[in-house]
């Protein structure tokens, strides 16, 4: 369906961090003898077998233990998996333990990473310093961060579901289905077409 194809699109987009300019702000920081084939290729590579492997642990585990498989997304780490680990008592704690927290620096690095573009513009565009156009970037996470949160909390989360859909949602969709792949189309355009070659070299 065309539900599917988006969150497909989505996921590839999100995982490579294409259509956020998380790539350009890294390449722009890289040596100048970096092989950018080479880098891409065992990027795409390694990103793919641990995507594999990963679903294929999870799900194992998900189906021998009962939890429920059509949890996506935070229900599927915070509830099915959680259950999971309860099941499988010490074991489970020290699984649930080493699983949170390499999912807290995942958390971490990809937000640096996803920050570093919007604060990278606000110091190039403005001339203001990195520690101002952070405090900039932070406002502005920390207010949509505290909607999702809100969103999810029984008091408030009525008046910030719309369309049958959360705060969160809505934000999750709008982002990695829509905005990230039409940004990275427009950027490639741009890229190939608009700017010029002696630019880009």
């Amino acid at each position: 369906s065309v539900s599917s194809i988006l969150d497909a699109l989505g996921l590839a987009f999100f995982s490579m961090s294409l259509g956020v300019c998380v790539i350009l702000t890294y390449a722009a920081s890289l040596p100048d003898k970096t092989n950018f084939i080479s880098s891409a290729f065992n990027i795409i590579i390694i990103n793919t077998i641990i995507g594999i492997m990963m679903g294929l642990i999870v799900f194992t585990f998900i189906f021998e233990f009962g939890a429920d498989p059509t949890q996506q997304g935070p229900g599927l780490i915070f509830i099915s998996l959680t259950t999971l680990f309860a099941k499988l008592g010490l074991l489970g704690n020290i699984l649930a333990v080493a699983f949170f927290i390499a999912l807290f620096f995942a958390g971490i690095t990809s937000a640096i990473s996803m920050i570093e573009p919007f604060t990278f513009y606000l110091i190039n565009r403005y001339q203001i310093s990195r520690k101002k156009a952070l405090m900039y970037v932070g406002f502005i996470v920390y207010f949509l961060g505290s909607l999702s949160i809100l969103s999810f909390y029984a008091p408030s989360s009525e008046s910030l579901t719309f369309f049958g859909k959360s705060f969160f949602d809505i934000l999750d969709f709008f982002i990695q289905n829509l905005l990230m792949p039409i940004s990275a189309l427009i950027t490639a355009f741009f890229v190939g077409f608009v700017l010029k070659k002696e630019t880009l070299q």
